[in-house]
């Protein structure tokens, strides 16, 4: 049981504990963040009272009751999964600190990465073609979900048959699969799913922009602050993150919003669901400035389904910054944000930059574009394929050769060479028939270069990589970003041949670029410092290496997304570095962060790191230099 609930990602779990669970069984549910509530099913009095106080000192309220036959806890699954459903949105709130500080923003705290992809995410998803296949390829995703589930079935026969664009709101409103399907990939970031459903987000975004522009022009909404409010049901573990919120957080929410101007309905709403639940109820009081909010909001009373809910719908990826977090006398969590169009600069920087990077004319270019940035590269290898097959992609030759080049460098990410290789000289060939020293061939060069430099083929790599100089230097105000890589990789090769002076003088020729042509916190950056680490730790300078892995963690803990694997590498990084300095329970603490990360990845890479740490972390376990002095 608790082997399976562990490999539970992206679900709760309701649990029924028999009546003859044991003790030494009851403390191993502490560990399940997935798990909701355990309830107890006692029908023959068989459940021991040490047993029973145990789960109620473990998950206090949310233990249920005992009870005496299948039949009472099944209705209470029912009525606890249809809150569930219906009150259910995520929320990330900010918490690393700054790059940098100044006395008057000091106490401003800095968004997460995961508010960036989510704003990008929906940049490139809205720019999607609607067509008779992404109809398709919807249709067929939801008859695949709702395979064993007639209703929905039928509901999805209708949708077929009658949509139409602009009863998108209307449709999304109706008690169906729709805004389930979307809203839940949407907080899992489900690239897959979102891709299959961008018929109808594609729509539904452009109904709500239509209707916030006309609401704006005919003063629709009273004043310049619209006040709006939304009740949830969220367990202990979900709230704690908002519970520690202090002023001046950002807080996001990466799904469409359905709102209420009514707070009597929502908080009404979150009461009674935390009463049921034993969950705790949140009522979110949200003031909008309406000229200046950055995300699409409208009233969609009459477009709804359900026009008595007076509702106020926001698109996705809403940013809002808190005001208080507050609880009740009734118990119910009272939190304020505003939504002012206010953004973390340091962050905005980084998406403008990684926007330019990503954006392209093919929105399907720029979905599989924006997946590898994201880590997903798999996925992005996928999406890549797709593109290359475009007979608009195909018929230019360098736009071919981009999308080979980014194969390229997904599969080097996963560690598979032979097919960085194929693809990374399949996008040179394209080249070379066309024009010898095509500026697009200095990415395709530092691919293969990279290639043999993984074979230990230094001498060929580091001629690759000069190559790749002399054509760059012939454009020097095209990608100058490619300059700074050449000379990275350049240090690559003059550290493994042990030359530390002119890899670390490679090294500043790469910095001076980007501090020039590339955000302070752009990955591009950290990658620098990794490098730059890497050689100080060649030197055996041990303290000066930690600092620059510990500079170069940061930026990465501040602009990749939780599970991406260079954050795992980086944090192995680190934890060598810890243990060279003597840090050994600092080094155990980040390479479990490591293996946490690594674990969830399916690359070739991830797959053998994740078994040399697993082992290594159980012999680790044993060694009394690695446990912590607490």
């Amino acid at each position: 049981c608790l082997k399976f609930m562990s490999t539970i990602q992206n679900e709760k779990i309701f649990l029924i504990v028999s009546g003859l669970v044991t003790k030494e069984f009851v403390p191993s549910l502490q560990k399940q963040s997935k798990l909701l509530s355990p309830f107890i099913l006692n029908e023959n009095q068989q459940i021991g009272g040490d047993s029973a106080d145990l789960l109620t000192h473990i998950f206090g309220s949310e233990t249920r009751k005992v009870y005496t036959d299948v039949k009472a806890i099944c209705q209470q699954i029912q009525k606890d999964t249809s809150q569930r459903i219906n009150g259910m949105f995520n929320f990330n709130v900010s918490s690393a600190p700054k790059l940098k500080s100044t006395a008057q923003d000091s106490e401003d705290h800095r968004q997460e990465p995961s508010f960036m992809y989510s704003q990008i995410l929906k940049d490139v998803l809205v720019k999607m073609e609607s067509t008779e296949q992404s109809k398709k390829d919807m249709i067929d995703l939801c008859r695949s979900l709702y395979a064993n589930d007639k209703d929905s079935l039928n509901v999805i026969e209708e949708f077929e048959r009658d949509y139409r664009p602009e009863k998108a709101i209307w449709w999304f409103t109706r008690d169906i699969f729709l805004y389930r399907i979307i809203n839940k990939a949407l907080r899992l970031q489900d690239i897959d799913q979102l891709y299959r459903m961008r018929y109808f987000i594609t729509h539904l975004h452009a109904q709500l922009v239509e209707r916030h522009r006309k609401q704006l022009q005919e003063g629709s909404f009273c004043g310049n602050i619209l006040t709006v409010y939304r009740g949830i049901v969220v367990t202990e573990f979900e709230f704690a993150p908002l519970k520690n919120a202090v002023p001046g957080q950002y807080m996001s929410i990466p799904t469409f919003l359905a709102t209420s101007d009514l707070s009597s309905k929502a908080s009404s709403f979150a009461v009674t669901s935390g009463g049921n639940s034993g969950m705790l109820g949140i009522l979110f009081k949200i003031e909008v400035d309406v000229k200046r909010c950055q995300t699409e909001f409208a009233d969609i009373t009459r477009d709804s389904s359900e026009p008595d809910e007076c509702e106020v719908l926001f698109s996705m990826g809403s940013i809002f910054k808190i005001v208080s977090v507050n609880q009740d006398k009734q118990n119910l969590w009272n939190i304020h944000v505003k939504c002012t169009g206010e953004e973390d600069l340091d962050l905005k920087g980084l998406k403008d930059s990684l926007q330019k990077d990503i954006i392209q004319v093919n929105p399907l270019f720029s979905f599989a574009r924006l997946t590898e940035k994201m880590g997903k590269y798999s996925e992005a290898v996928k999406y890549y394929t797709m593109t290359s097959n475009d007979p608009v992609v195909r018929s230019n030759y360098e736009d071919l050769s981009a999308v080979y080049n980014n194969m390229a460098g997904c599969f080097y990410n996963m560690g598979d060479m032979q097919s960085t290789l194929e693809h990374a000289n399949s996008s040179i060939n394209l080249l070379l028939t066309k024009y010898p020293d095509h500026p697009d061939l200095v990415s395709s060069y530092l691919h293969l270069g990279l290639v043999h430099y993984k074979k230990l083929e230094y001498l060929k790599a580091l001629s690759i990589f000069k190559e790749a100089v002399r054509i760059q230097l012939k454009y020097p105000k095209t990608y100058p970003a490619r300059l700074a890589s050449c000379y990275n990789n350049i240090g690559l090769i003059y550290d493994e041949q042990k030359h530390y002076k002119d890899a670390l003088g490679m090294y500043q020729e790469c910095l001076a670029i980007r501090t020039v042509v590339q955000p302070e916190n752009h990955p591009d950056v950290a990658g620098l410092y990794n490098n730059i680490a890497q050689v100080y730790q060649s030197q055996l300078d041990h303290q000066k290496a930690l600092d620059y892995f510990r500079k170069a963690h940061e930026i990465k803990l501040q602009t990749l997304s939780p599970n991406h694997i260079d954050l795992a590498l980086s944090y192995q990084n680190l934890a060598m570095s810890l243990r060279f300095n003597g840090q050994y329970p600092e080094f155990c603490k980040e390479m479990k962060n490591a293996y946490h990360i690594f674990s969830k990845n399916t690359s070739i890479l991830a797959l053998s790191e994740t078994q040399k740490m697993r082992a290594f972390l159980m012999k680790a376990e044993r060694d009394p230099r690695f446990q912590s002095e607490n």
